[in-house]
């Protein structure tokens, strides 16, 4: 994934939650939206996106994902790596 990204922090009453908009491919108009509850992979995820890097994004979704444990996200990132050419 190329990693150009908009990382909006957002909270809830229980849990927070960090939303984060990613493009697959630097021409590509349309962005993937994922949560991060980690702040350890929110702040690589900041890392990444100051240095314009490209990265894979590890993701789960959960049987059944309430609406507050992603904050409206798709999809909850759990690790990411950056892509070594």
């Amino acid at each position: 994934m190329f990693f150009d990204t908009f990382l909006l922090n957002t909270s809830n009453l229980i849990w927070g939650s960090n939303l984060v908009y990613f493009k697959t491919s630097i021409t590509s108009g349309q962005e993937d939206r994922y949560c991060v509850n980690d702040e350890a992979v929110k702040q690589q995820l900041v890392e990444f996106s100051r240095n314009h890097e490209e990265v894979t994004v590890y993701y789960s979704n959960d049987v059944i994902m309430w609406k507050w444990d992603c904050n409206g996200g798709d999809s909850i990132i759990y690790k990411v790596e950056k892509v070594i050419v």
